[in-house]
């Protein structure tokens, strides 16, 4: 399901079970940087019985943006804009990112959120696969994100 208004796009996906929230927002003020868009990406994992769940919030998403730094760009990877952090509405771990206006042209936010769209899914999968052993888990998001 999605959304377009003046403000932004909302987009919901199925995520293991749960619903995961794709949000574009903007013009908003960032106050270093300027005005821009946000990017959100707002993952349902504190509603889901997951191997890792025992590590706590703090400690999913650090691993989740340590996991995030370790890639090298390479030209098929997906852009790696932005940190992980819980949503202030939900608690879910959310992946923001801010694009200042002057990068923020269509093709641009286009490729970003296909790419978090991509995220997602890769992400689901390794939820959906309902892999019972923290260390199995924890390869299958690496190799997501």
């Amino acid at each position: 399901v999605a959304r377009a208004d003046a403000q932004g796009l909302d987009v919901e996906m199925p995520f293991a079970g749960e619903t995961a929230v794709l949000q574009m927002l903007g013009p908003l003020d960032h106050p270093g940087i300027g005005t821009g868009v946000l990017c959100l990406l707002v993952l349902p994992l504190l509603a889901l019985r997951h191997a890792l769940e025992g590590e706590g919030l703090s400690a999913l998403l650090a691993r989740l943006n340590a996991q995030a730094r370790l890639h090298a760009f390479h030209a098929e990877s997906l852009p790696a804009l932005g940190g992980w952090a819980p949503d202030p509405n939900s608690g879910h771990p959310a992946l923001a990112a801010f694009v200042p206006a002057p990068l923020a042209h269509g093709e641009v936010l286009t490729d970003l959120v296909m790419a978090q769209l991509a995220r997602a899914l890769l992400l689901a999968r390794c939820f959906d696969a309902a892999v019972e052993e923290p260390a199995a888990l924890a390869r299958l998001l690496a190799e997501a994100i």
